[in-house]
């Protein structure tokens, strides 16, 4: 599976890019079933979430964050962005609308690794155990992983199925990846060169 966030979040926009359409596909098969895997916030995204159902999700994998919970919160935050509500609310949210099974793993992190992660001058936290102890694994029905219980879900409530009108309400997706560069010839035909190949990282690494 090669995917990206279609949009970094917050801070993260200081470090990285904008997915492409062929990035962004977030549901793979595998072995223990149809996997999909949305990143942070995008467990939000409506329009993510109608596209993981459509392309049949059976098991979530909610990565979230390191991230304090409520009890930390400081104004302006938020009560979308703490752990507790990620792990409490928004993650049994999704099992419940998509019939998956949903798993939220959380990072975790010890009291050398606040210091380690504390700017000098600055005071280190001491109760490390606001960040952890956030994991969940939820049903489809919601409640605390046999992918046949899927089944009489989907059969009452699948938006993505028989319980969507698409004349009405649909999703377009578009996968093509979309080049800063594209040449218009003479001919009609159209050409796109990416930035690895403006930057000859391909022949430079063999890929």
């Amino acid at each position: 599976m090669n995917s990206r966030k279609i949009k970094p979040g917050h801070v993260e926009k200081l470090v990285y890019g904008d997915g492409s359409g062929d990035t962004f596909m977030a549901v793979t098969d595998t072995d223990i079933g149809r996997l999909g895997q949305p990143n942070c916030w995008e467990n939000m995204n409506p329009f993510l979430k109608s596209l993981n159902v459509s392309c049949g999700e059976q098991i979530h994998v909610a990565a979230w964050p390191l991230a304090p919970g409520d009890a930390m919160r400081t104004y302006p935050d938020t009560a979308t962005n703490t752990a507790e509500q990620w792990a409490d609310l928004i993650t049994p949210a999704y099992a419940i609308e998509t019939n998956a099974w949903t798993v939220a793993p959380f990072q975790r992190i010890s009291h050398e690794g606040i210091k380690k992660n504390t700017p000098p001058g600055v005071e280190p936290e001491a109760h490390p155990e606001h960040y952890n102890g956030w994991g969940r694994i939820f049903a489809p029905d919601g409640t605390c992983i046999d992918l046949n219980e899927t089944h009489i879900p989907k059969a009452v409530h699948d938006y993505g199925g028989h319980y969507g009108q698409p004349d009405l309400i649909r999703l377009l997706v578009d996968t093509r990846r979309k080049e800063l560069v594209t040449e218009a010839g003479p001919d009609g035909n159209i050409a796109t060169y990416s930035t690895r190949e403006q930057l000859f990282i391909e022949a430079l690494s063999g890929y």
